[in-house]
């Protein structure tokens, strides 16, 4: 369905001073159900690397030893097909695979959602103390927490794992083709086809002996697929990375409208944002029984350095050509203490970086404007 939310929001304001001082205090909370979201690796994993690599070729391998053909003749075995025999076999490995062939390439891109809740408050001060004189100061906090992440992954495989893990090729081999359902090829490479969860040999991602531990179906499942589900699954529940709780500003400009200054004007402006998560410290996978960190820890999230931001300026204004013209020259200097660089925006599960941003050293910007 189409991204959906509600929202809802209250506060109050108040002036006093002769509406010198205003303020204003606002409170809020959003939510956004089903909002699009790029599922990563998961899903394609899930659907390509499991269903389709693995479940489908297993449901081929057996298709076409019902055929007649030696699985132990590994220079022979499938060879010499008609394409009126592929599409018998493909009609073959669907009844096997439980799809249609050609189902993902179908349907087209398969995408994911999540729903997001956000709440926060947020404060301004507005204080003119004399006409030419304004001060401004905002602050608020805000936080966006994530669920339903990925259901839809959850969902497909709550469809298909009953089928994987109730395939067995007992069921589909005929009766004088079963001796094949454990067998070794004549270059010596040992197959099991009896369970397809506890299968292996048939492609070259699953064998004895593989130097990355996926010796069958379900080890190569815990290796390849699990890590990135979890590292999608890692905002179920958690505040959105990034996003900075805390926030504040404050911006004050003066006119001179007499003495020797008059028509100039100085100011200046500060600006205040929390960490961010950028990260998480990493986790072994259980189920691989490896000591690699493969998953995400959320309860050791790695957060950057909170972010002070100074801008300045000073200004002269004047009419011109007999007063029928404003003009206004201005010089400003943003974040004039920056010197540029690097920051961190991505870290590993050790805490090392893996992602950067370029940060623009302080920048002089100088305008002149004329009102006719």
């Amino acid at each position: 369905p189409k991204p959906s939310g509600e929202g809802e929001d209250y506060g109050f304001q108040f002036a006093l001073f002769d509406n010198k001082l205003f303020a204003r205090v606002n409170w809020f909370k959003a939510t956004n159900d089903s909002e699009r979201t790029n599922p990563g690796t998961s899903i394609s994993r899930l659907t390509g690397n499991v269903d389709t690599t693995l479940f489908r070729n297993w449901a081929r391998h057996i298709a076409l030893i019902n055929r007649g053909f030696d699985p132990t003749d590994s220079t022979n075995f499938g060879v010499g097909l008609t394409p009126a025999d592929e599409t018998a076999l493909e009609q073959e490995i669907s009844a096997i695979w439980g799809l249609p062939f050609d189902y993902y390439a179908d349907i087209g891109t398969i995408g994911a959602t999540r729903s997001a809740e956000a709440e926060g408050v947020e404060v301004q001060l507005t204080y003119n103390p004399t006409r030419n004189w304004t001060m401004k100061l905002t602050g608020g906090s805000q936080e966006t927490v994530y669920a339903n992440v990925l259901k839809e992954f959850d969902a497909w495989f709550d469809e298909r794992n009953p089928t994987w893990q109730g395939a067995r090729a007992a069921d589909f081999l005929l009766p004088q083709f079963r001796q094949f359902q454990r067998y070794t090829t004549d270059n010596g490479l040992e197959v099991d086809l009896t369970n397809f969860f506890s299968s292996y040999g048939y492609r070259q991602e699953i064998r004895l002996g593989d130097q990355f531990g996926n010796e069958n179906v379900q080890l190569y499942y815990n290796n390849v697929v699990t890590p990135q589900y979890n590292v999608a699954r890692d905002l179920e529940g958690q505040a959105a990375p990034g996003q900075r709780k805390y926030r504040g500003s404050f911006l004050t400009n003066y006119k001179f409208d007499e003495g020797r200054l008059k028509g100039f004007n100085v100011g200046g402006s500060m600006r205040w944002e929390d960490s961010a998560i950028i990260g998480y410290f990493g986790k072994v996978n259980p189920g691989t029984g490896s000591t690699d960190l493969t998953l995400s820890d959320t309860t050791r999230p790695i957060r950057d350095d909170s972010n002070t931001y100074v801008d300045v300026w000073v200004g002269y204004a004047r009419k011109i050509w007999d007063d029928k013209v404003n003009m206004k020259v201005q010089l400003n200097v943003t974040n004039a203490f920056e010197d540029g660089g690097l920051r961190v925006v991505g870290v590993n599960y050790d805490g090392s970086p893996n992602a950067y941003r370029i940060i623009d050293s302080r920048q002089f910007v100088l305008t002149t404007k004329f009102d006719f």
